[in-house]
């Protein structure tokens, strides 16, 4: 689809000129692609903690930031202003379910979005997150 669109690419189907380059990053859709078939692999979500030195399942937050840093999951959630901590959930229900999966915890309750967005508003008082008026879209406080 984008090949036909992009006539100055080299032997390795990438554009060899900057302005092909533009052209194909402008011939890209404007919305998070969709990946419908994404295994979970727990290792990836594992974090090691700075003070015991232990691998630990994440904290929200950080799952937030691993979930935003992982280009498998760009269709879930990304960065609207990474240097200011801004980012959009796209698809809230997947999310949840993923942060479930993560927190591998054996409960009977199913977590949905009202949960987890709840979750993630505990997190104001705690100055780790900052809120927005936006649907779905978070801030977090401090960015590093």
């Amino acid at each position: 689809m984008l090949d036909d669109q992009i006539d100055d690419t080299s032997s390795t189907g990438f554009p060899d000129s900057l302005e092909a380059l533009f052209k194909y990053i402008d011939a890209l859709p404007s919305y998070p692609i969709n990946f419908d078939d994404i295994s979970f692999v727990s290792n990836e979500w594992l974090i090691t903690d700075e003070l015991t030195k232990k691998i630990r399942p994440p904290k929200l937050y950080e799952f937030l930031r691993l979930l935003l840093d992982n280009l498998f999951y760009i269709s879930y959630a990304s960065w609207l202003n990474k240097d200011e901590g801004l980012f959009k959930i796209h698809k809230p229900l997947e999310v949840a379910e993923l942060w479930a999966k993560v927190r591998g915890r054996c409960t009977n309750n199913n977590i949905d979005y009202d949960k987890f967005s709840r979750s993630i508003r505990y997190y104001y008082e705690e100055n780790i997150m900052i809120p927005t008026r936006t649907k779905y879209t978070y801030r977090f406080a401090n960015n590093k």
